[in-house]
């Protein structure tokens, strides 16, 4: 049987796995996410809130200490752990995709350092109690993303 001198040869080929990333990149790109996007979206919502409040009639000293003393179940800190729950889970999701590890290491060590960085930024603002389920949730969130970038691999 003749061969066809213009069909390129059978060879199997497949893709090489993609080497390991920086550590260092993916933990302060989750970083970036998590705090950044929350300070952003702190200010955003402070703003709203602020905008709110003097369309609801208040004068400015009034709304300076409104402001400052946000009560744990009020919309604006809801609508804040919401998202930042979500920037938590999207820090752990972009420090797993970026460091292409199958562990949980960098996303313990991301977790760790958003949480603790979570709980001294609002620890004056909130009780005992709701400092620690915060720094819980925030613990958390980013090891649930950590999961998620991880089984996206």
């Amino acid at each position: 049987m003749l061969t066809n001198p213009y069909t390129p040869p059978n060879s199997e080929l497949a893709d090489q796995a993609r080497p390991p990333g920086s550590p260092l990149k993916a933990i302060l790109l989750g970083l970036t996410i998590d705090l950044g996007g929350s300070l952003i979206v702190g200010i955003v919502l402070g703003i709203v809130y602020a905008i709110s409040l003097a369309r609801a009639g208040m004068d400015p000293s009034q709304i300076k200490e409104a402001v400052s003393h946000i009560s744990s179940t009020s919309w604006v800190s809801i609508v804040g752990t919401v998202v930042g729950g979500a920037l938590s889970i999207l820090g752990g999701f972009t420090c797993a995709r970026v460091s292409r590890r199958d562990d949980y290491k960098l996303g313990y060590i991301l977790g760790a350092i958003s949480a603790v960085s979570g709980l001294l930024l609002s620890y004056s603002s909130h009780s005992l109690l709701i400092n620690v389920l915060l720094t819980v949730f925030t613990f958390g969130a980013v090891l649930l993303g950590t999961k998620l970038g991880l089984g996206e691999q």
